[in-house]
């Protein structure tokens, strides 16, 4: 149900189903499946002034598992599926001239907050990106704030957009790792400024780095990197963020600091690598 109508603001209530790979305490898909149901409600449109919005959306989900992944989760080669929370408290704030700032406090517990911790991914997702549930959850959590919106400066010939994020979290499964009872911080930060030539071109560069420690066992393991982007944009409309479809040519250089975490090289032995291309971004609605 969608868009139903309060005093002030909307809310969305949303029930759904996930399937899963269900991975033994090796990593190995055995065949086992398991299921959840998701009950996801948001919130939109509380107005605490002129330029600023609130939102809330909570994300509740709950293992539904046939019997054989109770046959599977009882026995010593399996971990327990546990339920995960997600709630965050969303502000969304106009700065005028069409540019936006959302600033967002997220909370999120078992799978759910592991996958804040993921190098490659973040997103709070039930499972790991490939699909699977696997690990050790011991009721830990995760929190995080993010930052993003954009700007526009100079006449409206340039814009800025940006995003940070900051997280923490307290006894998790670390997928990276393979490890329970995890704790990390980190931070990630992206800057993208650009010349607006017309409506459908752009040429700009974006900066952004990023820092993670796991904590675990005794001992602390660190990931870094930092990226330097040159593009340019074929695109319907100015906004960087909230404009699609677009078309992107680029040249960017990746550098590999530390990588403690995932063990990751550029072709297996490169800390650092240079690469072109062409990347397309379509939104569906």
């Amino acid at each position: 149900m969608e868009n139903i109508v309060l005093p002030q603001g909307s809310l969305n209530l949303t029930l759904m189903r996930e399937d899963f790979n269900y991975l033994d305490s090796s990593g190995n898909d055995n065949g086992i499946d398991i299921n959840s149901n998701i009950l996801d409600v948001r919130y939109q449109g509380y107005q605490l002034s002129d330029d600023l919005q609130l939102g809330l959306a909570a994300k509740y989900q709950l293992p539904n598992l046939s019997s054989d992944a109770k046959n599977a989760e009882n026995s010593n080669q399996y971990s327990d599926v546990k339920d995960g929370l997600s709630f965050s408290t969303i502000l969304n704030q106009n700065v005028g001239n069409n540019g936006f700032n959302e600033y967002t406090l997220q909370y999120t517990t078992n799978s759910i907050a592991s996958s804040l911790a993921s190098i490659s991914g973040g997103n709070p997702d039930f499972s790991t990106g490939m699909n699977n549930y696997v690990g050790n959850h011991t009721n830990g959590y995760a929190v995080r704030f993010v930052s993003q919106g954009e700007k526009y400066l100079f006449d409206n010939n340039v814009i800025i957009a940006h995003a940070f994020v900051a997280s923490y979290g307290k006894d998790i499964y670390n997928y990276d790792l393979g490890k329970a009872h995890t704790d990390f911080k980190g931070v990630r930060a992206v800057v993208r400024p650009g010349y607006i030539w017309d409506q459908f071109n752009q040429t700009g560069v974006e900066l952004g780095y990023f820092n993670q420690t796991n904590r675990v066992e005794g001992k602390s393991y660190d990931e870094s990197g930092y990226k330097l982007t040159m593009y340019h944009s074929l695109k319907v409309a100015t906004s960087i963020l909230r404009s699609r479809p677009e078309i992107r040519f680029y040249a960017t250089y990746m550098k590999a600091l530390d990588n403690e975490i995932t063990g990751f090289a550029f072709d297996g032995k490169d800390d650092d690598q240079l690469s072109f291309g062409a990347q397309a971004e379509i939104w569906w609605f």
